[in-house]
């Protein structure tokens, strides 16, 4: 009788364990779920972060680019401006050498 008794508790342990595991198994599962759509989320927010942070850096880019002929053009303005005004300079000069001569030649003839 007492051996019957044991098996009896023995196979009730045996049940109630089974049934545990059967219950970890499912928070097991769960979770694992859980941890895969948080996985999922995270990805694909990344990958938006990712995208737009592409976006502005492309945009950037460009800006940088656009600025930088600008400058260009004014670099080629400046250089343009100064050329002109070396040359008007050299023809002032000339100018004025010539102005120098007439008036020698007008003293010479009084």
């Amino acid at each position: 009788e007492e051996i019957g008794r044991l098996i009896m508790e023995r196979q009730a342990l045996l049940n109630a364990a089974s049934e545990q595991n059967v219950e970890t198994e499912k928070q097991i599962s769960q979770i694992r779920k859980q941890h895969q759509a948080q996985f999922e989320s995270n990805e694909s927010q990344h990958s938006k972060a990712i995208l737009q942070l592409e976006g502005a850096l492309q945009k950037a880019k460009f800006q940088c680019e656009a600025y930088e002929n600008r400058l260009k053009s004014q670099e080629d303005l400046i250089s343009k401006l100064r050329s002109n005004v070396a040359e008007e300079k050299n023809l002032l000069e000339k100018h004025e050498q010539e102005k120098k001569v007439q008036m020698e030649r007008l003293r010479g003839s009084y």
